[in-house]
């Protein structure tokens, strides 16, 4: 018993790195994109090795949905497009301290805050699906991640198809 728990306590932590909203046209009829491919050129601004992790991986992804890569001399009905941004996220916690005084019709006061933490590297990736004959977005995903510099090549690998598994969780969206 106390072994299942713990594997649902690190489930329930190793899930939460990955923060992922969802924003996509309602009207759209999504039973009609059955064959994708990347857009080209693509600019991730992930780095080569790391470009080639996400197109892997969601490539394998929509497979596993039933969507079909084009072949050659076909058209797509969607491309896929992956772009990312780094920011530095800055402590939100601090530590004030401050000093005052009264005496005399004079008073005054001091004070200083401190942050406490370091401050994090922050990813943010960006999964588009736009409509090829129109030319227009119809869903995406953008997935909030720490970015960690050192990483092996493997769990680099495992943490983005990790990112890229709960991206596309919700595509196509659910019918209500």
């Amino acid at each position: 018993m106390k072994q299942l728990l713990c594997l649902v306590v690190f489930f329930l932590l190793s899930c939460s790195s990955v923060k992922v909203s969802y924003d996509y046209d309602q009207k759209e009829d999504y039973s009609k994109y059955q064959v994708y491919d990347f857009f080209s050129p693509m600019n991730t601004m992930l780095g080569e090795l790391d470009s080639r992790r996400a197109i892997r991986a969601v490539d394998q992804i929509l497979r596993e949905k039933g969507f079909t890569k084009v072949q050659e001399g076909e058209t797509p009905q969607f491309y896929v497009n992956i772009k990312s941004e780094m920011f530095q996220e800055v402590p939100s916690s601090s530590i004030g301290i401050g000093m005052g005084g009264t005496g005399a019709d004079v008073s005054g006061g001091v004070s200083m805050g401190f942050p406490v933490g370091d401050p994090t590297l922050k990813r943010v990736i960006y999964l588009d699906m736009v409509n090829v004959k129109q030319d227009a977005l119809f869903w995406q995903a953008r997935c909030e991640v720490s970015y960690k510099e050192s990483i092996s090549p493997g769990q680099r690998d495992a943490e983005m198809y990790k990112i890229m598994e709960k991206a596309l969780s919700a595509f196509p969206p659910e019918k209500k």
